[in-house]
Formats: structure tokens, C-alpha cells, sequence
């Protein structure tokens, strides 16, 4: 049996819940600084997400915050369908593409999004030639 998310009914449950405060209230029980919608249900063009991408970053100063806390929250206001990225232990690529192609739902702290943004793409830029060698490597002949 093929379980098939529903991320046109999760994304109405976010607008939602973004405008009567629940989604507001949970960042602020967490302590985010800042939460983007990516991926297909941030794609205009996109007519049938299939679930929500939720990138999400704590307030300074407060380290690194309960992923599983927020994910378990966010699954029971928005449903089934949500896959929540920590931005400070995401790869450079993902960040970049969430932070680059993304929607801002939510920024407690002033410049949270260029800031993470700018350096998103600043580690994407630098960390290239390592994941053009590691190409390489995988395209090599084995002897």
C-alpha cells in the first residue's frame, strides 16, 4: 500500500495557521528565529505539492534547538506531510537551495534570512570543488 501525502491541504493548514498566530506561537514556545517553506510547496508553478519543507533556525545565542520537538508540534498542527532542516546542521547544498528558493513564513530577529542567506550561498560557493571532485571520484575506473 502506497501512503501518499496530501501537501495542497498541509500548505492551506499553514497559511492557516501563519495567520492566526498558532504557527507564531510555536516558533516562540521553541525559540526559532526563523522558518522557511521550500521546496515544491514554495514553487508557484508547483499545483500539487507533495509535502511541506520546513527550514528552521534558532534564536542567537541558543545553540541548536529541539528538532524533534518542533517537527512533532509542527506534525500535529499542520498533519501528515512536513519535513522540517535544522539550517545549522544542514548540508551547504540544501541551505542553499531552501534559503535561495524559499518563502519566509517567520523572522523574530532582524536580518536573520540575508544573514543565513548570504552565508548559505557564501559555504555553497566554497565547498564546489569538493563536491566537483567527489564526482570525479565516483566516475573513476576502479583498477
Amino acid at each position: 500500500m502506497t501512503h501518499t501525502r496530501d501537501g495542497a491541504a498541509a500548505l492551506a493548514r499553514l497559511r492557516r495557521a501563519l495567520a492566526d498566530g498558532s504557527l507564531a506561537d510555536l516558533a516562540e514556545r521553541h525559540g526559532l528565529a526563523l522558518m522557511v517553506l521550500f521546496g515544491s510547496a514554495a514553487d508557484p508553478r508547483e499545483t500539487s505539492p507533495g509535502d511541506l519543507d520546513l527550514a528552521v533556525a534558532w534564536k542567537s545565542g541558543t545553540g541548536t534547538g529541539d528538532v524533534v520537538g518542533v517537527t512533532s508540534d509542527l506534525l500535529a498542527l499542520l498533519g501528515d506531510g512536513v519535513d522540517v532542516l535544522d539550517l545549522d546542521r544542514g548540508s551547504p547544498v540544501v541551505r542553499q537551495r531552501a534559503l535561495t528558493c524559499g518563502e519566509v513564513l517567520l523572522e523574530r530577529e532582524a536580518g536573520a534570512f540575508a544573514t543565513r542567506q548570504m552565508m548559505a550561498i557564501r559555504d555553497h560557493v566554497d565547498t564546489a570543488h569538493l563536491r566537483r571532485r567527489q564526482l570525479e571520484l565516483l566516475t573513476e575506473p576502479r583498477p
